[in-house]
């Protein structure tokens, strides 16, 4: 394997790429491959995304992630200089931590198609603060041109670039809110969770009911502390596996819950918690802590 593939790909690794991954089980590669062979370059920039993700995803060279990254990055390539602008922020993005100035050149691209995330990342890459500033300054500008339905993630970054404030962006609290607003009100799950986290959690007397029920009936569920007036609720599994207890648990307590982000794993000498948050369908957030205990017989706890 080559120096460059192997800076590239811890680099790309580390990377939150500029869409959601591809799911595989809904995903026809070799149709997808077609449509790239033949030209298509939405489908070109799809399918060089996934095969970098794909590389990601194997353990070895021997197999083929060397050869199937590098492949990845010609369909990225080929699709940038189309003129697709997310395969130039992908590029930009994985060309960060090796070849700063392929980096910057990809970033340029995106900016002069009119992608914020391209002002962004050339500030992360400016060799002072001035022109720094000047990126995040061009940044919001075009977010807030361009924001609408269609492009929530703009909606999301106007929403952290104003309440943190930086030089190029004055802190502005309202219009931070205003633009985390119109984005939950589109729908966002990630902007209704930010709201939803400043509310209080009050269980209502059913929840309270339905929970208390529920941890009669299944007697294999251990250390439900009972609902409180407390943003989390610690939950064990014995017998049952943790995920099909929460499951249940949640479609009976709470029908409509939907999980807002990614679960945060944090692993002990004898036990793993996970902290799993959930958008209720009312706005409010609940934090889920779930425990998995290996006792020396191998049983959860």
């Amino acid at each position: 394997m080559n120096a460059l593939t192997l800076l590239l790909l811890p680099t790309l690794a580390n990377t939150t790429l500029a869409a959601p991954a591809i799911k595989p089980e809904i995903l026809d590669e070799p149709a997808l491959a077609a449509k790239a062979d033949a030209g298509d370059m939405q489908a070109c920039a799809r399918y060089g995304k996934l095969l970098c993700e794909q590389a990601l995803n194997l353990n070895n060279p021997e197999q083929g992630m060397e050869a199937r990254f590098l492949k990845g990055i010609g369909y990225l390539e080929r699709a940038a200089n189309a003129g697709n602008n997310e395969s130039m922020l992908i590029l930009a993005a994985v060309y960060a931590g090796i070849d700063k100035r392929q980096s910057a050149h990809w970033a340029q691209k995106a900016a002069d198609a009119g992608e914020p995330q391209g002002h962004r990342m050339l500030a992360k890459l400016a060799s002072d603060e001035k022109l720094a500033a000047k990126h995040r300054a061009q940044a919001v500008a075009l977010a807030e041109r361009r924001a609408d339905a269609r492009h929530q993630e703009d909606w999301l970054y106007l929403h952290e670039a104003y309440s943190n404030g930086q030089p190029g962006i004055p802190r502005d609290p309202a219009k931070a809110d205003h633009y985390l607003r119109l984005a939950a009100d589109a729908g966002n799950k990630q902007a209704r969770t930010i709201l939803g986290s400043n509310k209080e959690f009050h269980p209502t007397e059913e929840e309270t009911a339905r929970h208390t029920a529920y941890l009669r009936t299944h007697p294999d569920i251990t250390g439900g502390t009972g609902l409180t007036e407390e943003t989390s609720l610690d939950f064990r599994a014995a017998a049952t596996p943790i995920d099909q207890a929460i499951s249940s648990y949640l479609k009976t307590v709470y029908p409509g819950a939907e999980q807002s982000a990614p679960s945060i794993k944090k692993t002990g000498r004898k036990h793993t918690k996970t902290i799993a948050t959930y958008l209720l369908p009312d706005g409010r957030v609940l934090q889920l802590h779930t425990w998995h205990t290996t006792h020396p017989a191998g049983k959860q706890g």
